[in-house]
């Protein structure tokens, strides 16, 4: 069903960046202010050349990673053992272009020092390093299917995506995660959806994002609400991680662009979406919830939204559950901006909206409730331990900030024993002595870089970092980390 808005719908932004669209100037009726969360990034030192062959090492390692373990994967879903022969020929490119990627990088290290504090060059070297599909595109909406364990070969998911029809893979591209509306007690087609919500032309959003809508069953369903106090297994209802999932697989087969995800949902999928949402803020660039219905409001964890923009679009019908989800929204955004929205489709508010819409991944302040008992990581912020209860009022929770003039890290926490803290120098400086207060009792430290942080384990965050959601994201740049004890009976360490 594709969506009209007329004269008489609103909508109303909540960001922590305002973003002033241009074709939203003449429409709007209350003052746009700036609230920026961001910090300068500093020039670069090396030279494109050299940014480039450094690229082009680390694409070469990560290209033989991303091959071995698709052939782990691969040999899991089909039962079958990995020849030795084969394994070691793998496992042979990875070790000699993992070695060379750090010969060059110590080569230049010798001239210029140690590149882990230069956070420009990273950005350029690590820019579009992670391999991705070169097969084929096909730029009209398909069905995709993807596993959510590669181990469990039943749990099939499928995906409709659409591609611009520019689509190339030197360049990365914004995604809309789109989760569809029901319609007479069932669920909207996926395939149908899209194509009706965005369709395809010059000047609209279905031909300049890449597009994605999960195909809804009664095992994906979206529509129950989440009970924070049963794990995943028990709450069949609970399926944040299939979306989790399908959004990495984005990631895996095509040029994403991640600091421009985008999730949106309609009507009864909304308060599934917030869960979402609150689970994984970090995840995303921004949140679109169109005509919430009135269940959103008890999946919403205000504090893990404190800095991701929400866009609340809400026809008259809608309008008071949508006003009450967007009062409540308020409350833990830095800004609010409330105007009217102008006539047009449903793809073009949206494009306007999201245009210059950009995921900060290294806020100046973090707040983080722990919504799920796995829920343990927002931004540069991990939970390690804690005393976790479904109860609201008794939920973990942590308050964290930066202050690169001061050197200086603050921390409140509750009902939290051990937090992990990850950083590079666009944060703090790591050349000096970093001062943590935690929860007024200072503690001063030198902090270490650690290049297999960055390189080693920036390829994919596995094992116990599964549930950061931090796969193939390139964006993602941390050179140093620490496990700060907040109990009082064990020792601070360094990772």
């Amino acid at each position: 069903m594709r969506h009209r808005i007329p004269c008489l719908w609103s909508a109303v932004i909540f960001t922590v960046i305002i973003v002033q669209p241009p074709s939203l100037v003449a429409q709007r009726e209350d003052t746009w202010q700036e609230a920026p969360d961001t910090v300068k990034i500093p020039a670069p030192i090396l030279t494109t050349p050299e940014h480039v062959r450094l690229n082009k090492l680390l694409s070469t390692w990560y290209l033989h990673k991303t091959k071995r373990q698709r052939m782990i994967d691969r040999a899991f879903r089909l039962g079958k053992t990995f020849g030795r022969r084969e394994r070691d020929r793998l496992q042979r490119q990875v070790r000699e272009s993992r070695k060379t990627f750090y010969l060059a990088v110590e080569m230049h290290e010798h001239r210029v020092g140690s590149l882990l504090r230069h956070f420009g060059d990273l950005m350029q070297i690590t820019k579009n390093s992670w391999p991705v599909s070169e097969k084929a595109h096909v730029h009209s909406t398909q069905l995709e299917a993807f596993f959510k364990d590669p181990k469990k070969a039943r749990e099939k998911l499928i995906l409709a995506r659409r591609l611009p029809m520019a689509y190339r893979t030197n360049i990365v591209w914004p995604l809309i995660y789109c989760l569809p509306d029901m319609r007479n007690g069932t669920w909207i087609d996926a395939k149908s959806y899209l194509e009706s919500n965005y369709p395809r032309s010059k000047d609209e959003t279905g031909d300049s994002y890449v597009l994605v809508c999960p195909e809804i069953s009664a095992l994906t369903d979206r529509s129950g609400l989440v009970d924070s106090t049963k794990p995943e297994k028990a709450n069949r209802a609970l399926r944040i991680d299939y979306d989790m999932r399908a959004i990495n697989n984005m990631f895996v087969n095509y040029r994403i662009d991640t600091d421009r995800v985008y999730l949106t949902a309609e009507g009864a999928s909304t308060p599934f979406a917030v869960s979402v949402a609150s689970h994984a803020p970090h995840v995303f660039a921004g949140l679109i919830l169109v005509n919430p219905v009135r269940t959103a409001q008890t999946q919403l964890v205000a504090d893990n939204l404190s800095n991701l923009p929400v866009l609340v679009l809400y026809d008259k019908e809608h309008a008071p559950t949508a006003k009450l989800l967007a009062s409540k929204l308020a409350l833990c955004q830095l800004k609010s901006v409330k105007c009217k929205s102008p006539t047009g489709s449903y793809a073009t508010i949206v494009k306007a909206w999201a245009a210059k819409i950009k995921r900060n991944y290294y806020p100046k302040r973090v707040v983080m409730t722990q919504s799920r008992r796995d829920n343990v990581s927002s931004y540069w912020v991990e939970i390690e331990e804690s005393n976790y209860s479904g109860e609201s009022k008794h939920r973990p929770h942590i308050e964290a900030s930066y202050h690169r003039s001061s050197n200086k890290i603050t921390i409140r926490t509750r009902h939290v024993s051990r937090v992990r803290i990850l950083l590079n120098d666009l944060m703090i400086d790591l050349d000096k002595e970093v001062k943590f207060d935690l929860n007024g009792s200072i503690y001063k430290t030198r902090l270490f870089r650690y290049r297999s942080l960055l390189w080693d384990t920036a390829f994919a965050w596995r094992g116990k970092y599964v549930n950061t959601h931090h796969e193939d994201d390139s964006r993602i740049l941390f050179v140093s980390s620490i496990s700060l004890d907040l109990s009082g009976r064990q020792k601070h360490s360094q990772h």
